[in-house]
Parts: structure tokens; sequence; C-alpha cells
């Protein structure tokens, strides 16, 4: 009972919140919580129970509360009530987040709790992608909240580089979700202190926590310790070391270094306001704004007055030297020595040896750059030569061995101008860079300090020695993959010289290399806010944005260079932006569906393809994106006609494109060329040999697909001995298992090639299809949602296929959100509209799929892209709108040229258009191209070819989706024959069956069928009482007359039958002596790889006339037998690549007049192997092992016996192989089989229905008793089609053992009420008998 004070003082507080303002209440409830999650994080669950019972009072019910009250009681060992607590929310709040949570929490520490201190422990050991899996099963719904959800997130972030970005978005979540909770905020500090970019942002952070005073204490400090001793030497750590210090400050290694960083600062200072290197870079500014300009033109007027002033003659020839024109400044200085008195001429003579030694020296530098390093070397040994102990000649000397990797060579000239001239900075610089490149980095670093020690003139120098040396030891650490020590080393560069723009454009760059582009963005907007000026900083900032694909904004940032600063490079670097942005937006208007504005824009880059002549081959290549390879094709064949530079470059890029186009025919003996000529780089060659590759592997796809494996493989053997880890020769190698079925001998190839290169996404969605098919689907979804999120929003080819792969794993839904995602982007693109259609129509939702496909066909036939369907058209709307614009495909032709673009195209492209070649743009207008003529592509269809001939992918998808309202009626002629005992076991059936099927909408069709049945057995002979015939009651009243036995019927039955299931309902001939309704249920269907069927019907057996259609007895005339089977079969199959397996199992009830029940119980399991699969052919072997049992044996036909074979048990063991395809207009199917079978049958009356008849008959029996044999059987199948809507078709079986060798004989025509145009489809489904069912 509870206390008296209590109540009232709950029903106080209750009356006082509910007079107050809601907003008061929830600010409260609020505070509490957050005051409950506090002490939550500081291990006082007492102190949180009582803010959360508080809370509780004013906000009674609320479902976070509860949640946090029961694990608070949880973590305190109460568990009863915690589970109490969670059947109360799930009752109250069944979806609410916090019952999720408490759920999840609750299931972690008692169910898993094992497997929660394994994962800790295995953290703790760095096993952390172990961890990390074993936390994702933890809580598969998601991450927990409070200090679980925080190692939850922690181990997630240890696990790999995926898991570190997903915890940062999920911490990221929690901070909005409780942004009073500081415990979050010192989780996402501790995730993201180690990012160097981060740290400053990180630091501040921890210092604001230590002032709030709402977090860990020890937690917070060891965190802030770390990251302040690891944060580098930069200026604004001196105040965040001194917050720590007010809270630590008996923390002698942080005051050290404080001591340290204070120190450094101000020898930074000291050096940045030296009056002399003030003075210094005063001076070079002066000198670099155009003083020398106005000195020359001062020297100008001068000589206008006095034009043989040797004086000013030699500092005209002083200012050419300062320009670097050093013939100029010879010929004046030499001027000048004529012109001078004899105490001056030597000066000048001496100016003017001085101006031919730095000529050389320049000339020498000029000839290394561009690679040519024999003259390099012949012009630097010609200074040296003028002056041996000259410490530029020995240093560029040392330069030009050191790009022939001869370092000995290079460190040896170095060292002799250092000896020269121990500050001589190009020698200096050279020996860091050669001692860098050699990995002697130590050695580096400390001639660059030693020069930054040295003080005055050589800090500047040895500050940019030390950031290049930084550049170039972070470019070895990028080589070996130790990214974040690499950007440790680029921040200082930057830091030392942070107006060096290439030093922030290398940052940028491995930024972006590390999926942080906004960083590298920030990092170069800074470099041009520090140097507005600087033109350099313009152009690698366009650079940059230019790499990222930001092409506008790179324009933007090339337009700062003002006109007069451009150099040539600059020029070529914005022509080369512009044919890139041109290139991206028709690739993007050909996305949507806009052919004529994609073609529009690549017309306008072309002629500043022109200015940047290296864009002309990714031109090319854009008009083949647009599907204009021939002009793709011809530009560039006319560019190389035209350019003897860089040819060999450009024959390869023209190889490249005959590649990728597939123009085998150019390509051969064109390739075969370019191997003969030798001249090629490694990388060149390397390039030309993938080609070859390509092409050869081309081939042997053609090989594989014509079915020709043996041949394909012998060609892929030869390549794979010489190139066993090559790529491509792998996939070929993967791709030709496949196709013939091997899908698990494809797997470990599809392992190895995806997990050598992750981001070769094609072959992971082989990968993802490989293990699909053969029955992995978990791992094969998994890796499918690895997949999705990696790949980039505008590769609408990728995210298509991704969907793909989704919709074969019967994800719809999946599929389906991300096509609806491609609609939105482009609406009008066919393949998004095609596969959205075909996800549709395999969810068999036929009307939305068919509304799809005619609106790609619509895109398909049209110039234009107008949003062409209504989200109100139906189907037969949309099919009507597709036969009109089918109908006007001429007036269609005609609109393929905008009017905007007459004068550029027109007329050839009307010419074209005429021929069928619309692939064709004629080049005749355009200034800079030279004339060519050309033929029409014969490997793209003209645009005005029939529908009927070539129709498109919509059209077919179209067509098969109205195949499915296609209608037919059937009839044949069918023979069933038997050979036996005359008028007993002897069979002769004949039947006329005929089927009409009718369409329902789009899912399937109702059907009705008549077989007319003709059955003879025979004629009985005589029988006397000596002699009885066993047939009938013939051997209990010992005579009868010779009789024939037969019967005549029809058959009728109607049913329904779409893709998931069959029903029908009919009659055994009407006309026999023994009639019946029979009829059933089918149901059908697959599970990824595995398929299935479930059949309950009931059926007539018709292996005997007795069994068939009954029989009269000769003597009373009495009918019996008429045996139908009533039960129930299941068969399963699962296909594993080439391998099928299978399985059956059926139970029935047979009945029938005047025969006693019997039951039966068979199976069969088996298995087929596929030994040639080829798109118009497949062959299979197989084994299979048969068992049936039959409750009594009643194979025989006196009265009561049914006539069907019925042993106690029957196995056997059949080997078949199978054989099916088509020829042009003929499907079939052909198979044969050998077997071998044991029996047993027990003893049976004679009349298992009648005693009497049993005694007067003697009591004789049936006997029984083991039996066992060979046989084999074969079969027939063949349908040809003899016109559109007109099929005709045979079956021939047969089947061979000792004292059983039936016939079968059937041929059939088959009307569709629609023509059918498409391949003859295998293997051939002939007409059957009802009874065969």
């Amino acid at each position: 009972m509870s206390n008296p004070r209590q109540s009232v003082l709950a029903l106080s507080i209750s009356c006082a919140l509910f007079l107050a303002a809601p907003e008061l209440q929830a600010n409260t409830t609020d505070q509490l919580l957050a005051s409950a999650r506090l002490w939550e994080g500081k291990n006082r669950p007492d102190l949180s129970r009582l803010a959360l019972d508080k809370a509780l009072l004013i906000s009674p019910g609320n479902p976070e509360i509860l949640s946090l009250i029961g694990q608070t009681a949880l973590t305190s060992g109460r568990q009863a009530e915690a589970q109490s607590i969670l059947v109360t929310l799930k009752k109250s709040h069944p979806e609410h987040e916090a019952t999720r949570e408490l759920e999840d929490f609750i299931h972690a520490l008692t169910i898993e709790r094992k497997a929660l201190s394994t994962a800790r422990i295995l953290a703790r050991s760095g096993r952390n992608t172990d961890a990390a899996a074993i936390m994702r099963r933890i809580f598969p719904r998601g991450a927990p909240t409070g200090e679980l959800g925080i190692e939850y997130w922690l181990i997630i972030a240890s696990s790999n580089e995926r898991g570190w970005k997903e915890a940062r978005s999920g911490l990221q979540s929690l901070i909005r979700r409780y942004p009073e909770d500081d415990r979050y905020h010192l989780a996402l500090n501790q995730l993201l202190l180690d990012l160097p970019a981060a740290r400053p942002a990180v630091l501040k952070d921890l210092a604001r926590l230590a002032k709030a005073g709402e977090v860990n204490r020890q937690k917070l400090n060891d965190l802030w310790r770390r990251g302040l001793l690891s944060a580098g030497n930069q200026a604004y750590l001196i105040p965040l070391f001194g917050e720590y210090l007010l809270y630590t400050p008996e923390d002698r290694d942080i005051r050290e270094r404080l001591g340290e960083l204070q120190r450094t600062e101000e020898a930074r200072q000291r050096i940045a306001h030296d009056p002399a290197i003030i003075a210094r870079r005063a001076a070079l500014a002066h000198l670099e704004k155009g003083n020398i300009d106005e000195a020359e033109r001062l020297l100008d007027r001068a000589l206008e007055k006095r034009p043989r002033d040797a004086e000013a003659i030699g500092s005209l020839g002083l200012i050419a030297l300062r320009r670097g024109e050093h013939q100029q400044a010879e010929q004046q200085f030499l001027q000048a020595a004529r012109l001078a008195s004899a105490s001056e001429r030597q000066r000048w003579r001496d100016l003017a040896d001085t101006a031919r030694f730095w000529g050389y020296l320049a000339q020498a530098e000029q000839a290394r750059d561009k690679g040519d390093l024999a003259d390099a070397e012949s012009f630097a040994q010609k200074a040296l030569g003028m002056e041996h102990d000259r410490p530029e000649a020995l240093a560029t000397l040392g330069g030009i061995a050191a790009d022939k990797n001869e370092f000995s060579r290079a460190e040896v000239l170095y060292r002799q101008a250092l000896n020269l001239e121990a500050e001589n900075s190009k020698a200096l610089r050279g020996l860091i860079s050669l001692l860098s490149r050699t990995e002697r980095r130590d050695e580096a670093f400390r001639l660059a300090n030693a020069q930054l020690e040295k003080g005055g003139e050589n800090i500047e120098r040895a500050t940019q020695l030390k950031a290049s040396l930084l550049r170039d030891e972070a470019e070895s650490l990028i080589t070996a993959g130790r990214y974040s020590q690499a950007i440790a080393n680029l921040e200082s560069a930057v830091s030392l010289a942070p107006q060096d723009a290439w030093l922030r454009y290398s940052l940028a760059r491995l930024y972006a290399r590390l999926d942080l582009p906004a960083l590298g963005d920030q990092l170069l907007r800074e470099g041009v806010s520090l140097a507005p000026e600087s033109d350099e900083m313009h152009h690698a900032y366009a650079l940059y944005l230019g790499s990222r694909d930001a092409f506008e904004d790179a324009l933007r940032e090339v337009d700062m260079i003002p006109e007069s600063a451009r150099k040539a490079s600059i020029d070529e670097l914005e022509s080369r932006l512009w044919v890139q942005l041109r290139g991206q937006q028709a690739r993007e208007l050909f996305a949507n569906g806009n052919r004529d504005e994609a073609r529009r824009m690549l017309l306008l880059a072309e002629p500043m393809a022109a200015r940047a002549e290296d864009q002309i081959p990714m031109l090319a290549n854009t008009w083949v994106d647009i599907g204009y390879p021939e002009h793709g094709i011809l530009l560039l064949q006319q560019h190389i006609a035209r350019q003897p530079e860089n040819i060999q470059r450009l024959k390869l890029a023209q190889a490249a494109l005959l590649n990728r186009t597939q123009r085998d025919t150019e390509l051969e003996p064109y390739l075969r060329d370019l191997l003969a000529e030798g001249k090629w780089t490694t990388a060149e060659e390397a390039e030309l040999l993938n080609i070859e590759a390509s092409y050869v592997l081309r081939h042997v796809d053609q090989l594989r697909q014509d079915g020709s494996y043996a041949l394909a493989q012998a060609h892929l053997e030869k390549l794979l001995n010489e190139q066993p880890n090559d790529p491509m020769l792998l996939k070929a190698q993967a791709r030709l298992l496949t196709t013939q079925g091997d899908w698990l001998s494809a797997l470990p190839i599809y392992r190895r090639l995806a997990a050598q290169n992750p981001l070769d996404f094609e072959t992971r969605l082989d990968l993802v299809r490989t293990l699909r098919e053969v029955g992995f689907r978990a791992e094969s979804l998994a890796e499918l949602q690895v997949i999705e999120p990696q790949t980039h929003h505008d590769d609408i080819d990728l995210r298509l296929s991704v969907a793909r792969q989704y919709q074969g794993l019967g994800e719809f839904a999946a599929a389906r959100r991300i096509l609806a995602e491609l609609q939105q982007q482009a609406p009008n693109n066919p393949d998004v509209l095609l596969n959205a259609g075909r996800l549709e129509k395999n969810d068999r939702r036929y009307e939305q799929a068919l509304a799809y496909f005619v609106q790609a066909r619509l895109v398909e036939q049209s110039p234009l892209t107008p949003t062409l369907l209504s989200a109100n058209d139906t189907a037969d709307a949309a099919w009507l709108r597709i036969s009109l614009t089918l109908n006007d495909e001429r007036h269609a032709q005609q609109q393929l040229i905008p009017d905007d673009l007459e004068d550029v195209a027109a007329p050839s492209l009307k010419a074209a258009s005429s021929l069928g070649a619309a692939d064709v743009i004629s080049p005749e207008h355009r200034p800079f191209l030279e004339t060519f003529n050309t033929a029409p592509q014969t490997d793209v269809p003209p645009v005005g070819i029939s529908l009927a001939t070539r129709p498109s992918q919509a059209e077919e998808e179209i067509r098969n989706i109205q195949r499915r309202r296609n209608g037919y009626i059937a009839g044949g002629w069918e023979n069933r024959s038997k050979r036996g005992d005359a008028g007993i076991s002897e069979l002769s059936t004949n039947s006329i069956p005929v089927e009409g099927k009718l369409p329902v909408g789009y899912s399937g069709h109702v059907f009705a069928r008549v077989d007319y049945v003709s059955i003879k057995a025979g004629t009985l002979p005589a029988s006397t009482p000596g002699a009885p015939v066993e047939f009938g009651k013939i051997p209990a009243y010992g005579s009868s007359s010779s009789e024939n036995q037969s019967a005549t019927g029809t058959a009728v039955a109607i049913g329904y039958e779409n893709d998931d299931y069959r029903f029908d309902i009919g009659s055994t001939p009407l006309g026999f002596p023994v009639q019946d309704i029979v009829g059933g249920v089918k149901t059908s269907g697959s599970i990824g790889n595995a398929y299935y069927s479930l059949d309950i019907s009931r059926r007539p057996l018709d292996s005997s006339m007795l069994a068939y259609a009954g029989a009269k007895d000769p003597v009373t005339g009495e009918v019996w037998g008429g045996i139908r089977a009533n039960g129930i079969d299941l068969w399963a199959g699962w296909d594993v690549g080439q391998l099928g397996l299978y399985g059956s199992i059926g139970a029935h009830l047979l009945t029938g007049k005047n025969v006693p029940q019997n039951s039966r119980f068979a199976t069969r399991v088996g298995a087929d192997w596929m030994v040639t699969k080829k798109e118009d052919m497949r062959i299979a072997v197989g084994a299979a092992v048969t068992y049936w049992t039959y409750d009594q044996d009643l194979s025989n036909y006196t009265f009561g016996q049914g006539g069907y074979y019925s042993p106690q048990s029957y196995s056997a063991i059949s080997l078949p192989i199978f054989w099916t395809g088509r020829n042009g207009k003929l499907a079939y199917y052909l198979r044969g089989s050998v077997s071998f079978s044991r029996s047993n049958s027990d003893e049976s009356d004679y009349f298992p229905t009648r005693h009497d008849l049993q005694m007067v008959a003697g009591n004789q029996k049936f006997s029984g008793g083991p039996g066992s044999g060979v046989g084999y059987a074969g079969s027939a199948i063949l349908e040809y089609q003899l016109l559109p809507d007109l099929f005709i078709g045979g079956r021939f079986e047969f089947d061979r053992s000792a004292y059983y060798a039936p016939n079968y004989y059937l041929i059939y025509l088959r009307h569709t009420f629609e023509p059918r145009t498409e391949p003859i489809p295998f293997k051939p489904v002939p007409l059957k008998a009802y009874s065969q069912f």
C-alpha cells in the first residue's frame, strides 16, 4: 500500500504541472532526461533513476523515460523490472524507437552478454574487424544509445575506413538527437582527433567540454592530452595548451611542450620581422612589378640622344640578362665593349662571357625540360668549359645526371658545386632532392635544418628547401599508402610556405583522393584569399576544380588571371576546360534522352578542341558516348593526319577508340602495324598490348557465344600462359565458365578479381550474380549492399546494374527505389525506363510495365524528349500512342536536325539520313576540319529500318507483354500402344485432343479441352472350364465366349492458368464404362536458385484399358476398373552452376469401381549436369534414383484387380541424356536413357473384392516375387513454325524392358491468334491429352 504523504505529493505535483504551460512541462521533462543521461555517463545509476522518477511524475507513460528507467534497472541488476517495463512499452508504444532501444539493450546485456564480452576482448586485442562483426550481429536493427552506443560506434570505427565513416555519421546523428549530452561530443572528438585537418576544431571543442564540466573528466583529459601532444608545432596550439594547464597544472610534459612551442613561435616571429629579409623581399617584389621596364624606357630615351653611349647599351644588356634574354644581352655587351674606353672594355667582355655562360645553362635547362638530356648535357658542358669552377654549371650537370638516374654521378657533381659555394641554392636543392629520392631523408633534413640554423638570407631558402623535402617525402608516403603521415607532411610544408600554390595543390589532391574533396577546396580557397594576386594560385585552384569535374567553377578561376599575365599553358587550360564542360553537358543531355542538344554541345566544343588538342581523343570518345561512333573516329583520324607531333600517342588513342567501338576489321591491321613500329615507351607498349588482348578477348567471346568453347579455351590458355594474372584474361575465363553454366568454377576467379580491385564495380557485380547463381544468396545480397553506397550519383549505367542485381535477388523494393531515383535524375533515359518496365514485369505488374516500355519506345523513336506519358495514362492508351508514333517514323526522321544547326550540319546530315546513316555528321562546314567522304556505318541500323525486321528493345518488351494476351487453338492425333495379352493387357489408344486458350488480361489464360478417345485391348479369346482366361469373373465361372474389348468417349475440361498456378476440372471420357470427375490444382514458383511445384489432383491411370476406361465382365456384364489417383505431388529443384539437383515425392490413394482402395508412395531424386549450354542449344546428362511402393498388388485383370503395375517395392537407377535446341524455325528435344531396376510383389487374390468368387475359384492367387532387369527408352519432340501464326509438331516415345514395351506417337497443329515473330522457343511444349495432365 502506498504512503499517503507520497500520494498527496504526487497529486500536488501533477496538478501543478497540469496547470502549467505545456512548453514548461516539456522543458522540465527534457531537462530531467538530460540530467538522467548525465548521471548515467558518470556511472551513477542511483541519481539517474532519481531524475527519471521525477520526469515520470511529470510525463507518465513517456516511452523515452520508461526506456531509460528500464536500462538503468538492468545495469543495476534488476532484470525483472527491465523486462516488465519492456512488456509495458510493447503494449503502449510498440513502434516507438524507445521501445526498440530498450529491447535491444536487454537483448545485448542478457542473451548476448557473452558475445558482447567477446567483442570487447577482440577490440582490445586489435581484432577490430571481428569485433565489429559481432557488434553488428548483436544489434541488427542499428546502434544503441548511451554508453553502449558509444562503445558500439568506436568499435565499428576501428574496423575499416567504411566503418569509420559510418561511425562518424552515427555519432553526429546522436549529437543532433541529444545535443545536450556531451558524451557523444567527446566520442566524436575521439574519432576525429587523428585526422590532421579536423584536429584544431577537436581541441577547441575539448576545451569547451572542459568548461562545461558535464563529461567524464578522466576520459576528457586523456583525449585532450593525446591530441595536444600529437598536434605538431602550429602557433594556434599555444592558448589551447594554456587552457589545458588551467585544469591540470601538474602535467610536466605539457608544460615542457608549451615552452618548446613558445620558443619556436618567438624564433618564427623574429625571422618574419628580420629587416634584411623584409628588405630583400621588397626589392624582389619591386623588381618584378616593372622597374625594369621603367629602366629600359629611360635607357632608350638616353640612347636616342647618344646612340653610341656604351654605358647605356651595356645597361640594356644588364636588363636583358635579368630577363633571361642571354643572346641579346651578349650582343649588347659586345657592342658596349666595342664602344667603351680601353679601361672599361674588359668589363663588358666579361659580362658578354657571363651572358654566354648563362645562355648555355638556360639552353641546357630548356633541353632538359623537353626531355632531350643529350643536348642538355652538351650545353652544360660548354658552360663548364668556359668556367671550370662555377658551381651553377656543376649543379646543372648534377640535375641532368639525376634525370638519367645516374644518382652516384649526380651526387658527386652536387657536392663539388657545394664545395665551391656552400650556399649554392641549386646544388642544395638538387642534393636534398637526390637524398630524398634515394631514401636518405634524415641526411636531407639535416642539410635543410643546417641552413635554417645559419639564419639571415638562408632562412627563406632553407624554409623552401624543407617544404620541398616534406613534399618529396609525402609523395613516397603516398606511394606506400601511408596517407595520414603524408597529409601531416604536406600540412607542415604548407605552413612553412603558405603562398606556394603547388604545395597547396598537392595537399588538396591528396584530400580529394581520401574522399575529402571539401577540405581540398577549402585549402585552395584559403590560398586564393591569402594571395589574391597570385596567378599561380588561381591556376592551381582551376586545375583542382577541373580534376573534380567542376568545370564552370574552374573557368571562373581562370578568368581571374589577367590577360596580360596569361601564358600559353593558361590559354590551353581554358580551352581544355571548355571542351570538358561541353562534353559533360553533352553526356548529361544524352542521358536524359536529348540527343540533339547533346550533339549541339559537341559541335560547339570542336573549335575549342583545336586550341587544346590533347582533348580531341576525349571529344572523339564523347561522340561515341552519345551515339555517333563514326563521327568520333573520323574526327580523331583527321587530327592525326595534320598533327605530326605526338603522333605516337594519337595513334594509340585511335587504336583505343577503334577497340572501344569494336571496329575489328579496321583495328586488326592497324594494331599489327603499330606493334611492328617498335617506337613505344614501356607504358605505351603495355597499353597497346592491352588493346590487343581486348581484341583477342572479343574474338574469344565470339567463339564463346557461338558455342565453340574448346577453341575459345585454347585461345585463352595461350594468353593466360603469358599473362596469368591479367584481369581482362581472368574475366574472360570467368565469362567462358559461366556461359557453360559452371558458376562454381567462376566464383573463385571473381572473388580474386574483386579483392584485387575493389573499385572495379563491374567485376564486383559479376561476383554478386555468381554468388546468386551458386545459391549463396545472403552473401550476394550483402556484397550488393556494400557496393550500392559506393556508386557515383551520376553513373547511371552502374546504378542500373545494381538495380538489376537487386531484381535478380528478388529484392524488388530496393531495385524500385534506385530506379525511382534514376527516373527523377534522367526522366527520359530509355535504359532507365526499360529497366523500370522489366522490374514491374518481373513483379508481374504488367500494366505498369507496359506503360514504362511504351514511354521508352517513344523516347527511342522521337528526336525530341518531352514527358511523353502522364501518370493517368493506361497501358492501352499508351499502346495507342505508340501505334500512332510507329506509323509516323518518316516524320520523325525529318526532325532529326534542329533548326538552329541547319547552317552547321544540315546538308550532309539530311543526305546521310536519306541513305540511312544517321550516325554521320558532315565536317564540311567546320573551318578547322578537312573535308572527307564517308559511307554509311554498317553496324548501326538505319533510321528508317522496319520495326518488323529490327525491333528496338522497348518494342521487343512491348511485344513480349502483348504476347501474354495471345491465345491459341490446337488439335492433334495421338496413339499410345502396348503389346500384351489380347483382350486383357494389350493396349491401343487413339485420341484427338483439341485445346483452346484465351487470355485473361496479362496475367493468365482460361482454357477448354475436348479429347475424343478410342481405346482397344483386342479380342478376348473364348474360355473353357479347363482353360479359363484370367479376366473378369471367368476363373470362377469357367467359360465365356470370345469378345472384343474396346471403348470410346469424349473427355471435356475447363481451367485457368497463370505464372503461379493452374486449376482445371473435367471428366474422363464420357461413354467409357467408368466415368468420373477429375481435375487438380497446381502451384509453382522459385526462391533464388531453388524451384518448386505442388500439385493436388485427381487423375485417371491410362496404362491399360481396364485402368483407364473400366471393363465389363464377359460373364455377368458387371463393370469394374476405372482407376483414379487422388493425392499430392511435391517437386523441388536447385540449380548450382552447371549442376541441377531435383527431387519429388508423391502420395496417392488409388480408387476404382469394384476395385479395392490402394495407396501409392513414390519418390525420385536426381541430378543433371549441363555439358553444353549455347544460345540455341543445351545438352545435359544426368542420373536419377526412383522408388515406388504400393500397399497391395493389383496389377492383374480379374474382377477386383486394377490392371495397373503396383509392386510392393520398385527401385530403379536411370542414366538419361538430354539434347534440346532450335535451328531456324525448328525446335527440338531429344532424350535417351538406360535404366537398371529391381522390384518385388506380394501374391494377391484373384478376386480381392469378392470372397465368394475367390472361394469358388479355389482360392487361387497370383504369385508374387522379386524381379530385376535392364531397360532403355527414348523420346523426341519436334515443332516447326510454318507461318507466323501456325506451328506443326510431333512427339515420339518408346520404352523397352523385359515385359514392357509401350510406344507413343503424336502429331499436332497450333494456331495462335496473333503472329509470333520472336525465335521459336525451346524446349518445345507439345499438345497432350487431358489424361496426361
